[in-house]
């Protein structure tokens, strides 16, 4: 067995997304207090800081999977002297000794699941960031680390998809320091590189008059008839088919979108050939 604890890997992160809900055994440990075991029904076994606190009372120190046990029964027993010397500060050290994986998967995903309609943007947005500062304590990534990642994406991404990625670390790094976990973002102050702004492309007439052609062909399927809509009105996939007939103003051809993927409200010009 290792002798410290290892990163997680994609196996252990989808075991340990899946902990709360399959438990099947818990036990206390009997050399070290406050230490937990809790057995799932996967067979996975981890190790747990209770805090007897009514909040976020037990803290997850590592699976059998990726730590010994006597790594983690040395981990607890630091997380215990922490906790009695300063049990206000308790949480901050928890957190802070963390790696930014750990805590991407186990602290900030599950919070931001329940506020953001874009998760799935959110993970893609994750995958390089934790590939780059995985394995590091959270409270040792820097802003020269920041941006050495900035450069190095630079060379093989274009500029708005490493500018959505240092977006995507601040808004980690901000939640962290909301929470009181660090004291400081280290990506405050870093820019987002310059974007040109490019024309728009678009199909060639003749593409188009093919298009419109052969959705005309099948204007009895529903699909062909939302197709020419978002083609007519430059509306998106959602939007269309979350608009309702009492959003949409015949007679003066106008539909009312309450939300858009912006969040703000937005008005569709309706022709004639769109009804």
């Amino acid at each position: 067995m290792s002798s410290e604890v290892s990163t997680p890997t994609a196996k252990s992160r989808q075991e340990s997304c899946g902990e709360h809900v399959s438990k099947q055994k818990e036990v206390k440990d009997e050399y070290v207090p406050r230490l937990i075991w809790i057995t799932y029904k996967s067979g996975t076994k981890v190790g747990y800081f209770d805090t007897h606190r009514k909040k976020h009372r037990r803290k997850r120190i590592a699976s059998t999977s990726e730590a010994s046990l006597k790594v983690i029964r040395d981990k607890a027993r630091k997380l215990l002297a922490e906790f009695i010397i300063d049990p206000d500060g308790f949480e901050q050290t928890y957190y802070a000794s963390l790696s930014v994986e750990r805590f991407i998967y186990d602290d900030y995903l599950p919070a931001v699941q329940e506020t953001h309609l874009s998760i799935r943007t959110i993970k893609s947005r994750i995958k390089p960031i934790v590939a780059a500062f995985g394995h590091k304590p959270l409270n040792r990534v820097t802003r020269d680390d920041i941006e050495r990642f900035q450069a190095e994406q630079a060379k093989t991404k274009s500029v708005a998809t490493v500018n959505r990625y240092v977006a995507q670390i601040k808004a980690i790094a901000t939640f962290a320091v909301e929470r009181g976990i660090l004291k400081s973002s280290p990506a405050a102050g870093i820019r987002a590189k310059y974007e040109p702004v490019l024309p728009p492309k678009g199909l060639p007439d003749e593409a188009v008059n093919k298009l419109v052609a052969r959705l005309m062909e099948d204007i009895d399927e529903e699909k062909a008839r939302l197709l020419l809509f978002l083609f007519a009105t430059g509306s998106r996939m959602g939007e269309a088919r979350a608009l309702k007939l009492q959003d949409c103003d015949l007679n003066r051809q106008i539909a009312y979108l309450p939300t858009s993927k912006s969040g703000r409200e937005r008005l569709i010009p309706l022709h004639v050939q769109d009804l």
